[in-house]
């Protein structure tokens, strides 16, 4: 998507899965991915875990955010 890159981690608060949020994200442009790269743009991480992921993404300067940090920036 033209929004950019956004991987997804630990449990939401909004969505009672990871494929509503992904769907839910895929309609506001982004794209979804299962892994962190120079090129994510966005990590979710709503429930304050620490994981792999979220030390990879403050490792490359990703924002950690909630997808209504995100959705609140349109």
């Amino acid at each position: 998507g033209s929004m950019g890159n956004v991987c997804i981690t630990g449990k939401l608060n909004d969505f009672s899965n990871r494929t509503k949020a992904k769907e839910f994200l895929e309609g506001h442009g982004y794209t979804v991915t299962s892994t962190i790269s120079s090129k994510t743009k966005y990590l979710v991480c709503e429930d304050g875990s620490i994981s792999s992921k979220s030390k990879k993404a403050e490792s490359l300067g990703i924002p950690i955010v909630s997808i209504a940090d995100i959705i609140g920036k349109y």
